[in-house]
């Protein structure tokens, strides 16, 4: 019986430390989140001006589509430079 209290005890410990760091990473999760969304419209408005800019694209569907793609394949870009420029100089993961 008294193991058993020690474990509880310990493990007890471990437990809050990692359910605060859990919900310390949900926080900021969900305010990741709520700015990417607040965010998302703007970047879409922004990415169709520039897209209509250089193609003169008068539908609007045709225009959204290759807004899309033009949203993705810059994010895709921005996301492969940033693991470049932050890639471990030790070769290590």
């Amino acid at each position: 019986m008294g193991r058993g209290l020690l474990d509880f005890i310990i493990h007890g410990r471990n437990f809050r430390r990692d359910f605060r760091h859990q919900l310390k990473t949900l926080v900021v999760v969900g305010a990741g989140f709520t700015i990417a969304f607040t965010w998302r419209q703007t970047i879409f408005d922004v990415s169709k001006r520039i897209v209509q800019f250089a193609t003169n694209i008068k539908d609007s569907s045709i225009l959204s589509i290759a807004t899309s793609i033009f949203t993705t394949l810059f994010s895709l870009l921005l996301v492969l430079l940033i693991i470049y420029f932050l890639k471990d100089p030790n070769g290590n993961d």
